[in-house]
């Protein structure tokens, strides 16, 4: 009788501490995403709805085509970079947080999916022409953005 109550003690105490860890890991992971969620709503609601980034937008989509791809984004000039960059980085924002589960894909192609598609119409030729142009630049001066500096 004893050693019954002993393990049904010791049953219930595992049951009870496995599922506290199981609930304690699922609180930590929905703070995470809600926390991701709160940076996700700014850049969506707030940032897409600015006039420097609907200014952007705009030079993106209807002036960029205007200038020659063959330099890559470092042919532009710095305003235009400018531009260039505050769009691109913001559905590349989007897109991290998508693939790092920080936010459902759901809810980004429910609210850009023709803005990102139009914009990257207009960016590819730039950023493929950035890769032909930096392609022997070490990795870490590429993803600085700095210029090439070498002799």
């Amino acid at each position: 009788m004893n050693l019954v109550l002993s393990f049904t003690a010791v049953t219930i105490s595992l049951l009870a501490l496995t599922l506290s860890a199981f609930f304690g890991l699922r609180q930590l992971r929905l703070m995470q995403r809600s926390n991701s969620t709160a940076v996700t709503i700014e850049l969506l609601t707030r940032e897409c709805r600015s006039n420097d980034f609907l200014e952007s937008e705009e030079f993106v989509l209807y002036e960029l085509s205007k200038e020659p791809p063959g330099r890559g984004l470092q042919g532009l000039q710095p305003d235009q970079r400018r531009h260039v960059s505050r769009v691109g980085l913001y559905f590349s924002s989007l897109g991290a947080l998508s693939i790092l589960g920080g936010i459902e894909t759901k809810m980004i192609v429910g609210l850009v999916p023709s803005r990102a598609r139009r914009a990257w119409a207009a960016l590819e030729p730039f950023v493929l022409a950035e890769k032909v142009e930096v392609a022997d630049l070490p990795i870490l001066l590429r993803a600085s953005g700095m210029p090439d500096r070498r002799c």
